[in-house]
C-alpha cells in the first residue's frame, strides 16, 4: 500500500493471539521470541490472502 491513510478510519481484525504473556531473562530471549513471533505472523498473513 502506497497511499495516505491519515485522518482516516482503519479497522483491525484480530485473527488469532500468537501467543500469551511471558516474561523474558534477558533482551537476546526477547528479540529471538519477536523473530518466531514475526514468523507466525507472516505465515498466518499468508494464509489468510490465500482466501
Amino acid at each position: 500500500f502506497s497511499g495516505q491513510l491519515y485522518g482516516q478510519p482503519l479497522t483491525v481484525d484480530l485473527v488469532e493471539q500468537v501467543r500469551g504473556t511471558q516474561v523474558f531473562s534477558d533482551a537476546e530471549a526477547l528479540k529471538n521470541q519477536i523473530e518466531k513471533d514475526l514468523s507466525v505472523i507472516r505465515r498466518l498473513a499468508n494464509s489468510d490472502s490465500d482466501r
